[in-house]
């Protein structure tokens, strides 16, 4: 009776620490708010480039494929298309590669640039008029892309999200309830990301929206969701191998995909963080 007793008294202080907004809350609170609000501006950045009216989404095998006509505007593309260069230059490449001078000159609203598609056997150029985006156009690409795509990958995405807000709220103090959230927030950026295209044609000429385009889009779920995912499974229900507090292995689980994705941005090692992420797995 004493150990049992002794047992419940610590469950129940456990749980009162649990229910504590401490300072590790505030730091979780204030990463995912920093997280959510740069996926927000960085969008609505993209949203004030040059575009030709159309959403793209990636096929890694095929390149960027042409999928909806969200301007509405005439154009001579067809759902389907594969783009292959726009201005001379190729859309084919990985996603930061550098551009010329003159083909950012010619990416401009107003202008007429010529871009090459592959549509069945064949290839084919067109000259294309630039468009700002229009509300219309922005309110197409949440209704169309972002409820179809998004949610393709991740049916439940807006009520994991309020499940986790649910959870941190009730246990702040809780490291699985803080990793959950911060997870579902990662995985709200990337969505947000991605919505009207993965990555445009207006993404690849300007480096600021390059690198959103990038690391808030495809490269943040092996930097950050899927660590936070491995990190989660390993301290819940009870921490397992001394991941429960900070310490070399944290580091090393955050840090080395990190440190391989922009060793390989920057042109010094092949992808290695793709082989990575089932060795991640191998540690739940």
């Amino acid at each position: 009776m004493d150990i049992s007793a002794h047992k419940t008294r610590q469950f129940a202080r456990e749980l009162k620490d649990e229910r504590v907004f401490s300072r590790s809350s505030l730091y979780v609170v204030l990463f995912a708010a920093t997280l959510v609000l740069i996926g927000i501006g960085f969008k609505a950045y993209r949203f004030t480039l040059p575009t030709e009216g159309w959403s793209l989404f990636l096929d890694f095998d095929k390149g960027l494929i042409f999928d909806q006509n969200l301007l509405g505007v005439p154009s001579p593309f067809q759902k389907g298309d594969i783009l292959l260069e726009v201005a001379g230059e190729t859309m084919q490449d990985d996603f930061l590669t550098k551009h010329s001078v003159q083909a950012k000159e010619a990416y401009q609203v107003g202008k007429t640039v010529l871009y090459t598609v592959q549509r069945g056997g064949e290839t084919l150029s067109f000259d294309v008029p630039l468009y700002h985006w229009t509300a219309k156009g922005i309110g197409n690409a949440f209704g169309q892309i972002f409820l179809n795509r998004v949610f393709q990958f991740s049916p439940f995405l807006f009520l994991q999200l309020a499940l986790a807000l649910f959870v941190f709220i009730k246990r702040p103090n809780n490291q699985a309830a803080q990793l959950l959230l911060l997870m579902f927030v990662t995985n709200f950026v990337s969505g947000l990301s991605n919505v009207a295209s993965v990555q445009s044609p207006a993404d690849s000429f300007y480096p600021l929206a390059q690198w959103a385009s990038t690391y808030l889009g495809a490269a943040i779920n092996p930097i950050l969701s899927i660590p936070l995912f491995v990190h989660l499974a390993l301290v819940f229900p009870k921490p397992k191998w001394g991941f429960g507090k900070f310490g070399w292995r944290l580091s090393l689980l955050y840090g080395l995909p990190l440190t391989l994705t922009l060793l390989h941005d920057a042109g010094f090692i092949p992808n290695l963080t793709d082989p990575l992420v089932p060795l991640y797995f191998l540690l739940m």
